[in-house]
């Protein structure tokens, strides 16, 4: 069934591309974000399952309709249309199967993946949809946004007897590359190699063209986030989605600044992404903030308006930007309503309102590591083949840029001291909370005192910023040189320009050969053929490590938990020896276990009195209790709670009436 739901998305890409007069690498991203927000919706009733049916339903509704209102004719439109942009979809399908294919065979190893990500994923496939309330199977990121869950569970949906962990990491090297292909449309589109021709009169060495520009085209996509960041091919790290996302905002809004800011399409690009922005992670709002900022930075409303116009056309122009902030207020009020808080948001709160500058004592040792990681580290922390950029360096190139793209005469001056100050206030601002994060809430961990683990860090967490930046100035590099050599095609359908397509122009070649060039000098192919083939050499290692990472306590619980339909969904306060470090293998346990949401209390259960164990579940707000087996457990212990008293290995269930009189499921 997930079939149709390919087909569907491809279907309203094609249509949209020729209603609009857009590139399909504009309209396919846009439709894989329509999507996502039509499972974000589905999600809260559990009702993932019926974006197939959907899916069905549009694709027989276009049918229908282009059949009553055109007859056969409008049947032949869809096959017409379909095929213009078939070598595109063809090279684009390509390569979404290579990426798949490529993971297949992975398995979650990255601490991230463990607390968060992959447990989150599974769940949701498990549960069709988001846990209630208390539900959530990783309860320390509870607010962690869904946008990359969602994207795999879709390819976990394409395995739906087996659980195949691997389809995950496809899905989320899928979904970015994805949202960078409007930035491919930049680099091939603007030169005639993606412009739209009808299949009557393409030419199979065109057409093959066509099909391998793409397929080249997204090996520099791919290959495009390692010149800052290589852990996207380690995990699935929502900052290298965020700045894939934001990149291709900022360059929508650039592409649009000129009396386009209230065009349908425009419009409804902007609320997408920005909308999946905010939905990838919760900083996602600071980056989405950024893009307002650019946006007013850069927009150009055209025409002037009457008094009686201006309210509706600024209404117009800011629509997108409220429906963004909706998104964001949406997911706060769902994890509001629903207890859903996570450890950092937590520490953050406690942190700001305690009035407490004792963590700024730490500043001086973590100062003195961040810049050294800053100025002299590689910003993907490998070194490589060819040439390893500091962020430092990348920052002075991108200023550097903005200078010459000026004096080039790609934009007015004005605009250049805006591009200038833009790219220096995000920074500055980016960087700083990146720097307080490690002063404060981050300022137990110790490893982070050394430039070269901190230079993995902001790497990391900087990476909305580097990637972002670079799609959106690789966009203007090509963008802008093409279109004044008269080979934009944006606005037309079905023309080409003879039988062999537009040819492309020296200086719009010679962009996009510098993009290109500067893409493959600076990107990290270790880790990136790690990520796609090497890990495969030792991978019955990792999971044999992630397994030994489960003790035979967890062990016996995760054997009593798994697959018992009663618990999914559920919390379970598991009660365990306070003697005992558990935090790291209670992380591998939740994972094991998901879709059940085990919550984690260390207790003596020897000295612990009834009323304050009766405390301790009340307040775990737990639907289940279990306690492991520790030496000298006092067996029947706590009558005075549980009725019988409380066994080890023994699932008990709270009773609703507010008073924790379990009974036990199944005989102890």
């Amino acid at each position: 069934m997930w079939i149709i739901t390919v087909l569907a998305v491809i279907l309203v890409s094609v249509m949209a591309a020729e209603h609009f007069k857009k590139r399909i690498t504009d309209t396919l991203p846009l439709s894989a974000g329509c999507f996502v927000i039509l499972l974000y919706l589905l999600a809260f009733f559990r009702a993932l399952w019926l974006i197939d049916l959907l899916s069905a339903g549009i694709l027989a509704g276009t049918g229908i309709i282009l059949f009553r209102k055109k007859g056969r004719e409008g049947l032949s439109l869809i096959r017409t249309v379909f095929l213009s942009y078939f070598p595109e979809i063809l090279a684009i399908l390509t390569v979404l199967i290579l990426l798949t294919v490529s993971q297949l065979s992975k398995i979650a190893t990255w601490w991230d993946d463990i607390n968060f990500w992959a447990t989150d994923a599974k769940a949701l496939r498990a549960l069709g949809g988001f846990a209630g309330k208390y539900g959530n199977a990783a309860p320390e990121f509870g607010d962690y946004p869904p946008a990359i869950s969602l994207f795999k569970w879709f390819f976990l949906h394409m395995s739906p007897r087996i659980y195949r962990e691997g389809l995950g990491f496809g899905g989320y090297l899928c979904m970015n590359y994805l949202f960078a292909l409007p930035l491919l449309g930049n680099l091939l589109g603007e030169n005639g190699i993606l412009h739209p021709v009808s299949s009557g009169d393409a030419k199979i060495a065109f057409t093959v063209k066509r099909f391998a520009s793409v397929l080249l085209g997204s090996l520099l996509l791919i290959l495009l986030p390692t010149v800052m960041n290589v852990v996207c091919f380690q995990g699935t790290c929502a900052d290298v989605t965020m700045g894939i996302l934001y990149g291709t905002l900022l360059l929508s809004l650039w592409n649009d600044r000129e009396n386009t800011v209230t065009e349908p399409f425009s419009q409804i690009r902007v609320a997408i992404y920005g909308s999946i922005l905010v939905l990838t992670k919760s900083v996602g709002f600071e980056w989405a903030a950024f893009a307002f900022f650019f946006f007013l930075l850069t927009k150009r409303t055209g025409e002037k308006t009457t008094d009686n116009r201006a309210f509706l056309t600024g209404a117009r122009i800011f629509a997108p930007w409220l429906l963004i902030l909706l998104t964001e207020a949406s997911w706060l009020c769902f994890c509001l309503l629903n207890r859903r808080v996570s450890k950092l948001t937590s520490a953050g709160i406690r942190i700001a309102s305690s009035g407490n500058g004792s963590f700024f004592g730490i500043a001086k040792e973590k100062a003195r590591a961040f810049f050294g990681g800053i100025l002299f580290q590689p910003m993907h922390t490998d070194r490589t083949v060819f040439f390893d950029l500091s962020l430092a360096a990348f920052f002075l190139l991108l200023m550097a840029l903005i200078v010459v793209f000026g004096i080039r005469k790609k934009y007015s001056g004005k605009t250049r001291n805006r591009l200038l100050i833009f790219t220096a206030v995000t920074a500055l601002i980016a960087y700083g909370i990146i720097f307080l994060g490690h002063i404060s809430i981050f300022a137990g961990e110790t490893q982070y005192e050394t430039a070269e683990v901190m230079a993995i860090s902001i790497s990391r967490y900087g990476a909305p910023f580097t990637v972002g930046m670079m799609i959106l100035f690789l966009g203007i590099l090509t963008e802008d040189s093409a279109e004044k050599d008269g080979l934009s095609g944006k606005g037309e359908s079905f023309s080409g320009k003879g039988t062999d397509g537009p040819e492309p122009s020296r200086r719009a070649a010679l962009s996009c050969l510098l993009g290109a060039v500067f893409i493959l000098l600076t990107c990290d192919y270790p880790g990136v053929y790690e990520g796609l083939f090497g890990y495969r050499a030792h991978m019955d290692a990792d999971l044999s490590s992630r397994k030994e990472m489960i003790d035979e306590n967890g062990e016996r619980f995760a054997g009593i938990v798994s697959g018992k339909k009663e618990l999914q969904g559920k919390r379970i306060l598991v009660l365990q020896d306070q003697d005992t470090v558990h935090w790291v293998h209670n992380a591998y346990l939740n994972l094991e276990v998901s879709p059940a949401a085990p919550v984690y209390e260390s207790v003596n259960l020897k000295e612990i009195s009834g009323p304050e164990l009766q405390r301790t579940i009340e307040s775990s707000h737990a639907a289940y209790i279990y306690a492991e087996n520790a030496e000298d457990f006092p067996e029947g212990a706590f009558r005075d709670v549980f009725g019988e008293g409380l066994f080890p290995e023994t699932v008990y269930r709270v009773t609703e009436d507010g008073k924790p009189y379990p009974a036990a499921i199944g005989e102890p």
